[in-house]
């Protein structure tokens, strides 16, 4: 895969931030930006708020020919190699009691399998059969992916699990709650941290349990690549090496 195609769908993580929860990002390969299209599609209602995701792709892999362009193209577009669907995590136990996440584990609440199950028949509606699919570590993401991959009866498709694709960690801000966090900063300041694209949130201490160099599911990362705290050029940076 080429690094301007992998680039794009880091960028497509990171853009999950934008997109409203229980919506998929749909990322079709082509050999122009004007004939990529990336669209988001309803998948019901719920807060907003940072979700991580369940990456799937249908049809083998994209054209490695392909590139990312500004200006469009009169000559004909090559047939997409393939379908590459961004699916973000239901609600979670944390985003109902408002809380940051980051890199914390929790679970799905039950409007969050259900919102995962939503997701899921939509797809199937679409007709969409995946060869391959990748999760973060986090456990939310791998229950959606789950629920949907069951609902499509496509529980065979390989899944692959990797920490680079874990949602974006949130440092010092992981546990507390968004409005109290929010008055004691200030809204402008937090939002500053959360939807700015280089501007990080306080890091987290080494020292806490929120940390996840303190996780034995991150025991083979080196620390020195464990992050305290990111932002979205963090989250880019971070999982760029994965699709390449």
């Amino acid at each position: 895969m080429t690094t301007a195609i992998a680039r794009g769908l880091a960028l497509g993580l990171a853009l999950m931030l934008a997109v409203p929860p229980s919506q998929g990002f749909v990322l079709k390969g082509s050999s122009s930006r004007s004939n990529t299209r990336a669209m988001a599609r309803s998948r019901g209602k719920g807060n907003s708020g940072v979700r991580g995701l369940a990456v799937m792709v249908e049809g083998g892999s994209l054209n490695p020919s392909s590139s990312w362009s500004s200006s469009s193209s009169s000559s004909p577009s090559p047939t997409p190699h393939a379908t590459v669907v961004f699916l973000r995590h239901g609600q979670s136990v944390w985003n109902e009691a408002s809380l940051f996440t980051g890199w914390a584990d929790v679970e799905l609440t039950t409007l969050g399998k259900n919102e995962a199950a939503k997701g899921a028949t939509e797809m199937w509606k679409e007709g969409l059969e995946f060869d391959v699919a990748y999760t973060s570590l986090l456990t939310r993401a791998q229950q959606t992916l789950d629920i949907a991959l069951t609902i499509m009866g496509q529980e065979d498709t390989p899944v692959n699990k990797d920490w680079r694709l874990n949602e974006r960690m949130y440092g010092g801000l992981t546990a507390l709650n968004k409005k109290e966090t929010a008055a004691k900063y200030g809204a402008d300041q937090v939002k500053e941290w959360r939807r700015s694209y280089d501007t990080p949130p306080p890091p987290v201490d080494k020292t806490s349990d929120y940390w996840p160099g303190n996780d034995d599911k991150y025991a083979h990362i080196p620390d020195d690549q464990i992050p305290l705290s990111e932002c979205l050029k963090d989250t880019v940076d971070r999982t760029l090496p994965y699709w390449d």
